[in-house]
């Protein structure tokens, strides 16, 4: 219920880049029990809480502890804690890092344009920790990534490296690293 009112939050009221995205609650694993014949004892579950910029992580687990106190069956006996926990992070689409790079793709004739990435990636350490602009970028479609039918094209490969190597020619010939 608490993720559904903020999918809900997020309908009304989508951050930039997010219009047609909702955040997922997905859970992903469940640990219970030794014994097939035994009532266990202890449950563990591990979930994925999808975050959009409007919210920061640190809110969605307030929330989450908030519902967990507030509910008599749950409260004290459910224990939360998190692994990879970060923050979103935002490049406007009009800095120059993302209308340069979207123009290499092009001319190296790849599908697709210029989205916000919806998942979990190291371009927070880089853009929030150390303060560099950055993208995320690479062949295949997200849709496949960690799946059953993930696949990349070779061709999709060639045409992502000769994209970076176009789009660093030309920062160069710029005199811009």
């Amino acid at each position: 219920e608490m993720h559904a009112a903020y999918r809900e939050e997020c309908r009304k009221n989508p951050p930039q880049y997010y219009e047609d995205y909702l955040p997922v609650f997905n859970v992903g694993m469940f640990h219970t029990g030794e014994w097939p014949a035994t009532v266990p004892r202890r449950a563990v579950v591990h979930c994925s809480v999808g975050v959009l910029p409007n919210l920061h992580t640190a809110d969605m687990k307030q929330r989450i502890a908030d519902v967990l106190q507030a509910d008599e069956a749950l409260r004290g006996r459910v224990h939360c804690s998190y692994v990879f926990e970060r923050d979103w992070s935002v490049l406007d689409f009009s800095h120059p890092l993302v209308t340069e790079f979207a123009a290499c793709v092009q001319e190296n004739g790849m599908k697709g344009g210029v989205e916000a990435m919806k998942c979990l990636s190291d371009k927070y350490f880089y853009q929030e920790m150390l303060g560099i602009p950055t993208i995320n970028f690479g062949p295949g479609e997200i849709r496949h990534a960690h799946s059953g039918s993930e696949q990349v094209r070779f061709s999709q490969v060639t045409a992502c490296a000769n994209s970076i190597h176009d789009f660093l020619g030309k920062r160069a010939q710029k005199g811009q690293g």
